[in-house]
């Protein structure tokens, strides 16, 4: 089942990321290649992770889930993340809602394809948001798809 491969494989990559973990002490002995490459392998994992939470909560809005409960998004996603401030919480609810918007797919996807981090993402959903309002449909798509590509770029901050 989807479920339980889900569950297994984020269970193997704790135990990986355990095993790989290395105290104060044995970072002195490890050359600065190797330090350059640990810390590009996190970068992808956790991009990976971004894009399960953002997909995950995606779903579990959806569903319904938070309000099953009585809770809004943020609090019910900081329940089971609770590595996830409130700030990251809340870029999360955007990238969601925009999920549900004629221009927010790129927005979504952008995570999702690991071209762009959660808080980057976040940023341009709340700003599409905001802005789109007073724009006809295609002009949003076209500034959406600007937003997007610019928080893709690492040179633009």
């Amino acid at each position: 089942l989807a479920s339980q491969e889900l569950v297994a494989g984020l269970g193997l990559a704790t135990v990986g990321l355990d095993r790989a973990g290395v105290g104060s002490d044995g970072v002195v002995g490890v050359f600065d290649p190797a330090l350059v490459e640990g810390l590009e392998a996190a970068g992808r994992v956790r991009a990976r992770v971004d894009a399960l939470v953002v997909t995950l909560a995606l779903e579990a809005d959806r569903r319904g889930l938070p309000e099953a409960v009585g809770m809004g998004l943020v609090d019910w996603v900081r329940v089971r993340c609770p590595w996830l401030s409130t700030g990251e919480a809340a870029q999360l609810r955007a990238v969601v809602a925009a999920a549900g918007q004629h221009w927010g797919a790129p927005v979504v996807q952008a995570v999702v394809d690991g071209r762009t981090g959660l808080a980057r993402a976040g940023r341009v959903a709340g700003t599409l948001s905001r802005v789109t309002p007073g724009l006809d449909p295609d002009q949003a798509e076209a500034y959406a798809g600007i937003a997007v590509e610019a928080a893709c770029d690492p040179g633009i901050g």
